[in-house]
């Protein structure tokens, strides 16, 4: 009887080019994977609008306020956005999960002290890093009245968009 390959014996992704591709692959689905895990379930929110960091230059003109949900952390090591925004921080650094009550309690207070209630307060768009986190507080922000979007290839960019980062660089 013919004997397999070593290689064959161990599976399709034994191949070092085969196991990066495969890794490439899951690595740049990150993003929208995690959303939709986030997302899903029992969640009560509603789905909140999107934007593309593409959009926000004519929506920020159009008087809509940019919040910035993201870490200390992060917003030192990739930077702050040129557009004019407040900065309320969702979630710890690095966040890639669900938020506790009370910690979702806090984010809406802030808001409403900084932004005033929903029906007095500019349309909002929320951006984190990738998008992730921005989502779970629009959505959180949409079920409390609020006209939110999330910007969906935030800060840094991910596979739906440039990331508002290259986009006001590209405006210079």
């Amino acid at each position: 009887m013919p004997r397999m390959s070593e290689q064959s014996a161990r599976g399709p992704l034994s191949g070092r080019c085969t196991r990066r591709a495969a890794c490439g692959a899951l690595v740049s689905l990150f993003p929208l994977l995690l959303a939709a895990c986030v997302g899903a379930g029992t969640s009560s929110e509603p789905g909140a609008a999107f934007l593309l960091a593409v959009d926000v230059p004519q929506e920020a003109a159009a008087g809509a306020a940019l919040v910035d949900v993201r870490g200390p952390t992060e917003r030192r090591r990739d930077g702050l956005p040129k557009h004019q925004h407040h900065w309320i921080p969702f979630g710890a650094d690095r966040w890639m999960g669900r938020i506790a009550s009370e910690q979702r309690e806090s984010f809406l207070r802030e808001v409403l002290t900084i932004l005033g209630p929903a029906s007095e307060a500019p349309r909002l768009i929320i951006i984190c890093s990738v998008g992730v986190r921005s989502e779970a507080a629009a959505r959180i922000l949409a079920a409390a009245g609020y006209d939110a979007s999330n910007l969906q290839d935030g800060w840094i960019g991910n596979d739906m968009g440039p990331g508002l980062r290259s986009v006001e660089q590209d405006q210079r």
